[in-house]
C-alpha cells in the first residue's frame, strides 16, 4: 500500500513538474513574440537630439506613422515615459476586448497592447480619453505604471509624451490612485461643465502623490489604467493633462 502511495506521489510530482515546464515555456514563447513585434515597431520611432528638444528639455520621439500603419493601421499614437519601459504604440479597436489579448499586428498574445478606449476620439480631442494596458510583472506594458503609488517615482517621472499623427502632447500628471471598477474613473462624457469640474476635483483629491499640476474644465485629460491587486477588481489609474506642444 505504501509503495502504491509513494508511486502515486511520484507520478503526481512528475505531472506537476511537466505542467509547470509547459507553462514556463509558453510564457517564454509569448514574451519572445511580444518583444519581437514591439522591437519591429520601435524601428519606426527615433529620439533625435534636436535643438528644439534641448530648448524644451524634452526628447520628442520622431514617429513614422506610415511605417507603423504597414504593421497595424489601428495605431493612433505613441506613448513614452523617459526612464521607464513605457515606450509603446497605442492602438484603438472596435471594442475594448480585442487588444486585451492581441498585439498591434493582430497576433494573439495574453500581454495584449496599450489601447485607447473604443469610445474615445482617435485624435485624443475629447475632454477625457482613456488608455488601458496590462500590468506585467516583468515591467513591460503598464507594469511600471503602479510606480506612481510612490511619491519618489512621480517626482522622477512627472510627465509622459504622446505623439499622434495630428501632433505632439505632453501628459502633465496630476493624480494617481487605486479604484474599483465600479467607480467613475473612466467616465468619458459629462452632462454639464459642473459635473466635469466636480470629477476633476475628486480625482485630484484622491491622488496618492502630490503634484503642482491643477486641471481645469478647459483642459483635456488622459487617463492611464491598469490592474492592481489591493482587492478584487482593483485598478490603478493615473490622470494627466494633455498639452499640445508647438
Amino acid at each position: 500500500m505504501r509503495k502504491k502511495l509513494r508511486g502515486a506521489a511520484i507520478v503526481l510530482c512528475l505531472v506537476l513538474i511537466l505542467f509547470s515546464g509547459v507553462q514556463l515555456y509558453r510564457y517564454w514563447q509569448e514574451s519572445l513574440q511580444s518583444e519581437a513585434v514591439y522591437t519591429q515597431l520601435s524601428q519606426a520611432v527615433q529620439l533625435p537630439q534636436s535643438d528644439l528638444a534641448e530648448e524644451e528639455n524634452v526628447s520628442w520621439p520622431e514617429v513614422d506613422f506610415p511605417a507603423l500603419w504597414e504593421t497595424s493601421p489601428q495605431i493612433v499614437g505613441w506613448l513614452t515615459c523617459e526612464g521607464t519601459q513605457i515606450h509603446y504604440p497605442v492602438v484603438q479597436g472596435e471594442d475594448n476586448d480585442y487588444y486585451l489579448t492581441h498585439l498591434p499586428d493582430g497576433s494573439y498574445n495574453p500581454g495584449g497592447s496599450l489601447f485607447l478606449d473604443c469610445r474615445s476620439a482617435a485624435d485624443f480631442s475629447d475632454a477625457h480619453s482613456v488608455i488601458y494596458g496590462h500590468y506585467m510583472k516583468n515591467g513591460t506594458m503598464f507594469g511600471e505604471l503602479t510606480g506612481y503609488k510612490e511619491q519618489a517615482f512621480y517626482d522622477a517621472h512627472p510627465q509622459m509624451l504622446l505623439v499622434t499623427p495630428q501632433g505632439r502632447f505632453t501628459v502633465e500628471l496630476f493624480s494617481g490612485y487605486v479604484v474599483s471598477v465600479e467607480e467613475n474613473a473612466w467616465v468619458l462624457g459629462f452632462s454639464t461643465p459642473e459635473e466635469w469640474e466636480q470629477w476633476l476635483d475628486e480625482t485630484k483629491k484622491r491622488s496618492v502623490f502630490r503634484s503642482e499640476v491643477h486641471p481645469s474644465v478647459q483642459d483635456r485629460v488622459l487617463t492611464l489604467s491598469t490592474c492592481s491587486y489591493e482587492f478584487e477588481n482593483a485598478r490603478f489609474v493615473v490622470h494627466g493633462i494633455l498639452k499640445q506642444a508647438g
